[in-house]
């Protein structure tokens, strides 16, 4: 909660248009954040979202960070996923960026 509130803090301080970039769970924190964005955001580079919804590869670090919202991104997006990545298989991260409207990069 305390990330989220810091990201939504940080874009609606902001005097000059925003882009996000995150990575692993700075990308959960910047996408829970968006209903508290009181300003447009120009774009977002997320890079390595986790799979916070699979209990099997989430540490417990994690528990607190709930799934991810299914509804497209009110901004222009770029997802950067790799094969090898041990917190989100492929094709999940795909998925994300496919329901959040983002291009998506291997």
């Amino acid at each position: 909660e305390d990330w989220t509130t810091s990201v939504a803090n940080a874009v609606n301080e902001a005097e000059r248009p925003v882009v996000l970039v995150a990575h692993s769970l700075g990308v959960t924190a910047a996408v829970q954040a968006i209903p508290q964005f009181r300003k447009p955001v120009a774009g977002a580079f997320f890079v390595a979202p986790p799979d916070v919804s699979n209990p099997e590869i989430r540490p417990r670090h994690l528990m607190t960070f709930g799934p991810y919202s299914r509804d497209p991104l009110p901004f222009p997006s770029i997802v950067i996923a790799s094969r090898n990545d041990p917190f989100c298989a492929f094709e999940v991260a795909e998925d994300i960026a496919a329901a959040w409207g983002s291009l998506f990069i291997d």
